[in-house]
């Protein structure tokens, strides 16, 4: 994730929650709660200053701060036990984001959706070699969210998909199509329809001449950048 993110005044609003990505979520996923108590002094880099004013990069940087607190539980949840110095040095609006996105990420491990790995990702339960990376592409499932990496060319036919007014099934579809992934299902639900939801003049913004970057949290709205 060490990308430059482009600026997209569109998604200033990007780390907003939106609605689940099960089908059928009626409610917000509750929030897994942040270590209140130091358990040792940590100094924040200060390369990982934030701005208001960038969203994106702003989710990344907390990702970056609290990856090393993140544990697996024996139940293939995840928790955060982060020292005083680390949470408070993150936006209290990134920190809850991050927070109850992992809440949902949570909430679908123990539904039997997906299933996470010592590594600290996760797959669609049953697609747990579903990912691979093909010519540059690349679709990667964290406790954080989702990442997918597109080359130009791909990038190309996921616009071409968007200006054609196709869904997340069509895009499923492509991806496996692609050797991205092994078959349509080994998306989440819903990931691939929020992706399309972006539509094609947002990813032609985000994209460069090597492609483009998209992300979204387990609970939230995607965003992209340059590849």
């Amino acid at each position: 994730m060490n990308k430059k993110i482009t600026h997209l005044g569109a998604f200033a609003a990007a780390i907003a929650l939106t609605g689940g990505l099960c089908a059928g979520s009626a409610s917000a996923a509750v929030a897994a709660p942040v270590g209140g108590t130091a358990v040792a002094a940590h100094s924040v880099d200060a390369a990982y200053s934030f701005s208001a004013s960038d969203p994106q990069a702003q989710f990344h940087k907390a990702v970056h701060l609290l990856e090393p607190y993140v544990k697996r539980q024996a139940d293939g949840t995840f928790t955060v036990n982060a020292p005083k110095s680390v949470v408070s040095a993150i936006p209290a609006n990134v920190n809850q984001t991050i927070m109850t996105s992992m809440g949902k990420v949570n909430s679908l491990i123990k539904s039997g959706e997906l299933t996470s790995t010592s590594n600290k990702n996760v797959y669609v339960s049953g697609h747990k070699a579903a990912y691979k990376i093909q010519s540059g592409n690349d679709f990667s499932t964290h406790w954080w969210g989702v990442e997918l990496d597109l080359d130009s060319e791909t990038t190309n036919k996921v616009e071409g998909l968007m200006n054609a007014g196709a869904g997340g099934a069509a895009l499923a579809a492509l991806l496996a199509s692609e050797g991205i992934i092994t078959s349509p299902g080994a998306i989440p639900t819903g990931v691939a329809s929020a992706i399309m939801w972006m539509g094609a003049g947002v990813v032609q913004a985000c994209s460069n001449s090597k492609g483009v970057s998209v992300y979204m949290t387990w609970a939230g709205t995607p965003w992209c950048s340059g590849y």
